[in-house]
């Protein structure tokens, strides 16, 4: 399939990520994306895309292709250049040259990431922790994102996308999807009913999902569906004021989630807001609330056996906090304090975020022990850039980068030790 846009009216983008050589070899080995820009020719700024430009295809039908040649930086004397000095900060890189990578999950052989791409163009990725070859499981996504993993399949939202009436596209509303993680079809599991549900997860067999909500909605939901598919299932709602991104995490045995309420001040003052922590079974049962608290941050959640963990990002001031609640309930403790925390994640001993106060700057890559104590920093720019997802296993951390070098076709999937 040539992902090639030209003639095309141009969406909500006046320059795309295109590729015209086979589609199973885009973003694979040295094989890279070019960009198509926007010839704008109506009045109301309407055009077309003119012809890709810049793309690196494969020598031959097979080059490139996932499995047949070519590692994950291998044909590229910049990725080769910068492999080796983060090698040099005991970082290293899984993928290079990927487009806009902004979710990654993990599993015990295997990192998966999304390229949210272009409309259209997103892809799915596989690479073992160790690095060599990596194998595009699904293209042609609208807009790939949050992700999930269990023993057999990845799961992402395929967030779809809209372009506010932009001649000759319409509003597309997103899928829940799967695929095997040794490969194979692509399978949509249900259609999410409002554009970019933001957070899912997956625990036994059900996937759950917080379905966004249109500006001025006063519920977003949490959904569910079963991993072999079939109706949706209104799992709890979420009383706000606003459609808000409440993030979600699973044990497997219960589903925890923040609801999130803010207050904006129109005179440029600080936000206000409140925030209740809440779990219930994943079976269904009635919700409980872990604590309740006063606070102007958007969360994000991990959990361990003992605990749940939270960043708490403030996108007005930058600002932000690592804070922990016993999974039973109890006293909120504060673990570190933040800049504007983008992700979390926990293997029971530490805590491990991503801080990207500037994301074309910069950011880092940092822990602190669960029970608190001194804040390590494990890496930071270059290699930490638009950071948006880490994970964590026995021995390493891995995280994305969504762009580098200022382009986000350099996105970068990396691991350092922890």
């Amino acid at each position: 399939m040539s992902q090639d846009m030209v003639g095309c009216p141009c969406g909500d983008q006046l320059t795309i990520s295109c590729y015209t050589g086979p589609a199973s070899t885009r973003n694979v080995g040295s094989c890279r994306d070019g960009q198509q820009e926007c010839n704008v020719t109506g009045a109301d700024g309407s055009g077309t895309y003119g012809p890709c430009s810049g793309d690196t295809l494969p020598s031959s039908p097979t080059a490139c292709s996932p499995g047949e040649a070519g590692t994950g930086t291998a044909g590229s004397a910049e990725c080769d250049k910068l492999e080796t000095a983060f090698a040099d900060a005991g970082v290293d890189i899984l993928a290079c040259h990927q487009q806009e990578p902004e979710t990654l999950v993990i599993d015990s052989e295997s990192v998966y990431w999304a390229n949210y791409g272009a409309l259209g163009l997103g892809t799915i990725m596989r690479v073992a922790h160790g690095g060599g070859l990596y194998t595009t499981l699904a293209v042609g996504q609208g807009r790939p994102g949050a992700m999930a993993v269990d023993a057999t399949n990845v799961y992402w939202v395929d967030q779809g996308s809209t372009t506010s009436g932009a001649p000759g596209f319409t509003v597309i509303n997103g899928s829940i999807m799967k695929v095997p993680i040794t490969g194979g079809s692509p399978t949509t599991l249900a259609p999410a009913p409002n554009n970019f549900p933001p957070s899912m997860t997956v625990a036994g067999d059900d996937v759950f999902f917080v379905a966004s909500v249109s500006s001025g909605a006063t519920l977003t939901p949490i959904e569910e569906v079963g991993t072999s598919g079939g109706s949706l299932v209104d799992f709890e709602n979420l009383s706000s004021s606003q459609a808000v991104t409440a993030p979600l995490a699973t044990d497997g045995t219960s589903l925890y989630w923040v609801d999130e309420t803010f207050t904006f001040s129109n005179d440029g003052g600080p936000v206000t807001g409140h925030a209740v922590l809440l779990k219930a079974p994943v079976g269904g049962g009635a919700p409980q609330t872990l604590i309740a608290w006063d606070s102007p941050y958007s969360w994000i959640l991990a959990v361990d056996p003992v605990n749940v963990y939270a960043a708490g990002a403030g996108s007005a001031s930058g600002g932000g906090v690592i804070v922990k609640v016993p999974v039973g309930g109890g006293e909120l403790t504060t673990l570190a304090t933040a800049t504007a925390p983008q992700s979390i994640a926990t293997d029971g001993s530490n805590v491990y975020w991503t801080e990207t106060p500037d994301c074309m700057a910069g950011g880092s890559l940092r822990k602190v022990p669960v029970g608190g104590g001194t804040v390590v920093t494990i890496a930071s720019a270059p290699m930490v850039v638009c950071a948006d997802s880490v994970a964590v296993d026995a021995t390493s951390v891995y995280w994305v980068n969504a762009a580098s070098n200022g382009s986000t076709t350099e996105g970068m999937v990396l691991k350092a030790p922890k």
